[in-house]
């Protein structure tokens, strides 16, 4: 079913005032969350931030979007834990894995890679722990006999991206968890660039750790983030931090952690955040993932053919459409990826600039509630810089 995009762009501010195509970075958020997020702070004010009735006004929102997260990933409620970033949730698994000198992990190439989800597994390197590189072709896959090969009887983790946030690339993270439950090894997925804009089902990908924003795809605000941790998988982790909410203290004075998902969220207290992120989560689910998929595919594909009619215009990422997100990547001649980009925001439309392997592209990644018109005038901008 297609989306009412003239209802659905009249939910989001932005639309009034730009053309905004950078929801791969952090996307808009609508007036369902806004005012979702201001009439919970404005409940803060009138009861008191720490008063009986707010206390439990806030442990029944958190099970409430716990419970709807769940639903969107398809994992437990109880394996959803609150973040601030998708970075955080890495790094719950980079910094808190017991890997023991000599032991390995698996990640992409560094160079095609997000830094958030290549440095906290460099670090590991100080450590003794082997990081292995899959190769990787110009679209950022790798060849899944090869990931095999590398994986021995040292191998504790594979780690990838589930989407790239350059070239688009929708990576095979349901036959990466088949190879990794087959090897016995746990399986990380970085899904910044799918939870919200594809299908994301955690089970049957099958991964140990799954982390993302809620800022991106989801057009939550800034500053929440979830970490999905398997119950099985949680006993292998050390949290970041502890607290009086993720722990406590035996006669014997040995620290004793709490149940998931309170063991990995010590002091967490962004509920206005997550009220926020929640409202999100039920605004993207009545859209319907299937939906904004649908509509996002067209956009994409709308800008990847106007572009290659272009003699002077680069392309990069997959042409398949079932192989990519909305996430479009080119250059212009010789013109510098940031001046295009400026130039753009000149006109009211905003592009990013980015890498792919070292090389700066100009990135677009509309989502739903973009329109074909925003497209062309975004085409005719570019046409008069050559």
């Amino acid at each position: 079913m297609d989306i009412d995009i003239n209802v659905l762009r009249s939910d989001f501010p932005i639309i009034k005032k730009i053309a905004y195509m950078n929801n791969a970075s952090n996307a808009p958020m609508p007036f369902y969350s806004i005012k979702a997020m201001t009439d919970f702070l404005v409940e803060c004010s009138e009861n008191g931030p720490d008063s009986p009735t707010l206390l439990e006004d806030v442990e029944h929102r958190m099970q409430e979007a716990r419970s709807d997260i769940a639903k969107l990933i398809n994992c437990k409620p109880e394996e959803v834990v609150f973040t601030q970033s998708t970075t955080e949730g890495i790094n719950y698994v980079a910094n808190g894995l017991a890997l023991k000198k000599g032991e390995s992990v698996i990640i992409r190439d560094g160079d095609h890679e997000h830094p958030a989800n290549y440095v906290p597994w460099m670090r590991l390197k100080q450590k003794g722990i082997e990081v292995k590189k899959l190769e990787i072709d110009g679209n950022g896959l790798f060849d899944l006999d090869k990931l095999e090969k590398k994986i021995d009887s040292k191998t504790r983790l594979i780690a990838i991206s589930h989407a790239l946030f350059n070239t688009g690339s929708i990576l095979p993270a349901e036959s990466v968890g088949k190879i990794a439950a087959r090897k016995k090894v746990m399986f990380f997925l970085d899904s910044a660039q799918t939870v919200g804009c594809l299908p994301v089902d955690a089970k049957k990908i099958n991964c140990d750790f799954m982390a993302f924003t809620g800022s991106k795809w989801l057009c939550g605000p800034m500053g929440t983030g979830i970490f999905c941790c398997s119950k099985d998988a949680s006993d292998e982790l050390e949290p970041l931090q502890s607290g009086g909410e993720s722990a406590f203290v035996l006669e014997s004075e040995k620290v004793s952690y709490k149940d998931m998902p309170q063991k990995m969220q010590a002091g967490f207290r962004n509920w206005v955040g997550i009220v926020g992120l929640a409202a999100s989560v039920r605004y993207i689910t009545r859209v319907g993932i299937n939906s904004i998929r649908e509509k996002n595919t067209r956009l994409a594909n709308m800008l990847r053919q106007e572009l290659t009619k272009l003699s002077n215009v680069t392309v990069y990422g997959p042409e398949d459409e079932s192989m990519r997100t909305s996430v479009l990547s080119f250059n212009v001649g010789k013109v510098e990826a940031g001046n295009v980009v400026k130039k753009l925001q000149e006109n009211a439309i905003i592009f990013a600039k980015r890498d792919i392997s070292r090389k700066k592209v100009v990135r677009a990644s509309p989502h739903f509630f973009n329109q074909e018109y925003e497209i062309q005038k975004a085409i005719d901008v570019i046409k008069s810089l050559q």
